[in-house]
């Protein structure tokens, strides 16, 4: 926190018994009261920090599926985060940008003209986005498709199924540590449309980069209910990829962590000062 760093280096580098930001100073009786005061004020900032979790607004999709909040294995892996989910409203602007990330399921979520806007706005602030879907060759699945991904020129192409283990390709962070991810190949990204990164060869599991944000694409919805990747059915690697994941969106920039106030560090560090005076009485 670049305040905190402000703090502590207008303080230490002077030689004077004080707290300075800017045109503001907390002065304290002796040094050893402006270390407890410091000491104070960055336990606090841990404390704040350590306190956040994301919320994960999701929309589910088509039945027969372990949707997010029904006891999928992500949800487990969220859980452990410490992360919530919460089923969106993608017509409510106010509900989608409430989200600190959001998941969608293909199937029977196709978007409208309203829901369109509220994703791409998302998007555009600097908000990450899990898309898995899975066949494409048409239903529900292909029109849920091409309303998001048409959403910035891109589009998906049917592969079949094969239920096979294919090596991952670049060094994009969902792929830190993973040698190769398994999957039941239905549909990948159409590579030549919207510059997707890939993540695999194969394009199914790529990330799309909109405005600020990104959308995660997974063309295999296998990974939702667990029976091939994210419940480690198909080994250690897939395991380290849905952690990866896990932790991808919760880095979401859609809705940042305010830093504190500098009256509330200063205050912090003024109640370090009262409970060692307590103490020493």
């Amino acid at each position: 926190m670049h305040i905190t760093q402000q703090v502590l280096s207008s303080s230490l580098l002077k030689d004077k018994n004080s707290i300075t930001y800017g045109s503001s100073e907390l002065k304290f009786l002796n040094k050893a009261q402006l270390g407890r005061g410091i000491v104070m004020a960055l336990a606090g900032l841990l404390l704040i920090s350590s306190a956040q979790a994301t919320v994960i607004g999701y929309r589910n999709g088509t039945g027969g599926f372990a949707n997010l909040g029904s006891g999928s294995a992500f949800d487990a892996l969220f859980t452990a985060a410490g992360d919530s989910r919460v089923a969106t409203n993608f017509n409510s602007a106010a509900a989608v940008n409430g989200a600190g990330a959001l998941w969608i399921n293909g199937g029977t979520n196709v978007l409208n003209a309203t829901e369109q806007a509220n994703l791409l706005s998302f998007l555009m602030a600097g908000g990450r986005v899990m898309y898995m879907t899975d066949r494409s060759d048409g239903g529900p699945w292909a029109a849920s498709t091409d309303s998001i991904l048409g959403l910035f020129g891109a589009d998906d192409i049917v592969t079949g199924g094969d239920n096979s283990t294919y090596a991952t390709v670049g060094t994009h962070e969902l792929v830190a540590g993973v040698a190769n991810i398994r999957f039941n190949t239905w549909s990948a990204v159409n590579a030549s449309l919207a510059s997707p990164t890939l993540l695999t060869a194969n394009g199914m599991a790529a990330v799309y980069h909109v405005g600020m944000g990104d959308l995660l694409f997974i063309g295999d919805t296998n990974w939702q209910n667990g029976t091939i990747g994210a419940d480690g059915t198909g080994g250690a690697a897939d395991v380290a990829f849905a952690n990866n994941i896990v932790k991808w969106l919760e880095a979401s920039n859609s809705n940042p962590v305010p830093e504190p106030s500098v009256p509330a560090l200063f205050a912090i560090a003024l109640a370090g000062i009262a409970l060692a005076r307590r103490r020493r009485k």
